[in-house]
């Protein structure tokens, strides 16, 4: 659709079923990727809505995708780079523990300064763009599904943690020193970043908290 006056440029039907559940996507790269309920991936160019690749087998539900420069980042069964242009595997990472339904895997990526941040059940890993682990594995307690995506802001990498605990920051350079909020409400709780601060719609509140 025109952003000038409204005008539909293209309609294409999607290249795989994106109804039921709540499919999720990114923009970047000339396209729009997404990820249906069934944990399938479709990337459609953004110029034309045409088929651009597919990945089936992903996930076990429907995961959001993160996109840097030419390269998209997937969590699930294992997480995977994604050339953009081609939908070729660049490399690909299994998670700690053999995954069992939605038990084990990968949460949704975060890309930031180039560092690739996901949850592997309750680990912390941090990836350079090549595939090489930039940081050992920092493990948080309380982390379940369904898992979010970390939130990266100035020196620090932020998770929701379960419903009993609260949200823990991770050091950027130091990830084995962290820092918690507890959070009493039993409400699910979704976070954002913006300006150094953490924002965390706990329930029906929303908290502003300082990052470092």
């Amino acid at each position: 659709m025109s952003t000038a006056d409204a005008r539909v440029l293209w309609t294409r039907r999607p290249p795989l079923a994106l109804a039921g559940g709540r499919p999720t996507a990114a923009l970047g790269a000339g396209l729009l990727v997404a990820c249906a309920a069934s944990g399938d991936v479709a990337a459609m160019r953004t110029r034309d809505g045409a088929r651009a690749w597919v990945r089936t087998g992903q996930a076990a539900a429907a995961l959001s995708p993160a996109i840097d420069g030419g390269t998209v980042f997937l969590g699930g069964h294992t997480l995977t780079a994604i050339r953009a242009s081609d939908g070729e595997s660049l490399w690909s990472h299994d998670p700690l523990h053999p995954v069992r339904g939605t038990a084990y895997g990968f949460g949704p990526p975060t890309v930031a300064s180039g560092v690739v941040f996901s949850l592997d059940s309750e680990a912390l890993r941090s990836l350079q763009p090549n595939g090489d682990e930039a940081n050992p594995p920092a493990f948080v307690t309380g982390v379940a599904p369904p898992w979010q995506p970390p939130v990266v802001q100035a020196g620090s990498v932020w998770v929701a943690e379960s419903r009993e605990t609260g949200v823990s920051g991770l050091s950027r350079s130091s990830p084995r020193v962290a820092q918690t909020y507890p959070l009493t409400a039993r409400q699910g709780r979704t976070l954002a970043g913006y300006a150094n601060r953490l924002f965390v719609l706990n329930g029906g509140s929303l908290l502003a908290l300082p990052v470092f």
